[in-house]
């Protein structure tokens, strides 16, 4: 990888992952400590759900409780800075080789919907099987269905799919929630 191109990545990186900056108030969740446990395994964890309910938030929740946020990267796919540049796996292998030579070397990396990228799978087995470190794994697409990735991450993984009406109790009270239910009723 051009040197060029790895400056390029990590500039759009840091928009991602300006720790001090993610000061927003996040929901506290049950599966938190049970998704950290699963993460202890070596094993991707893979956090499935549909879009805009809060997979990225968990993910982050999940770095902020093991007090991580300084040895840890958010890679989001759907920045089209990241997915101009990284679309092969071999690309992401590159940048976090690079990436750990430069700056650290991650404890956690957070895939935030990876599957834009040819051959995700094979990267993620590749991380896995060096033991270059924890992999959180986030995404809505179909080809994340649990199915399919057994079958490409072939037992390297467990899945924690958000419970929607755990989720949704928990924002039913909010003001927000609240001013949309009197519009709607």
């Amino acid at each position: 990888m051009k040197i060029e191109i790895y400056e390029k990545i990590t500039d759009a990186l840091l928009r991602w992952n300006l720790w001090s900056n993610l000061k927003e108030e996040l929901f506290e969740r049950e599966d938190v400590e049970r998704s950290i446990a699963l993460m202890k395994n070596k094993m991707a964890l893979i956090i499935l759900g549909i879009r805009r309910c809060g997979k990225s938030k968990f993910s982050i929740l999940l770095v902020r409780k093991q007090k991580l946020e300084p040895r840890s990267i958010i890679i989001n796919f759907e920045d089209p800075v990241i997915s101009s540049h990284i679309k092969e796996g071999t690309d992401l292998l590159n940048y976090l080789e690079m990436f750990s030579r430069n700056r650290f070397k991650p404890e956690i990396v957070i895939l935030d919907e990876p599957t834009v990228v040819e051959g995700w799978h094979r990267s993620v087995r590749t991380l896995l099987d060096t033991r270059f470190s924890n992999i959180v794994i986030t995404g809505s697409n179909k080809s994340l269905l649990e199915r399919d990735v057994s079958r490409v991450l072939g037992g390297r993984y467990m899945c924690n799919t958000e419970d929607f009406r755990r989720l949704f109790s928990l924002i039913k009270n909010t003001q927000f929630f609240q001013r949309i239910s009197t519009v709607l009723c």
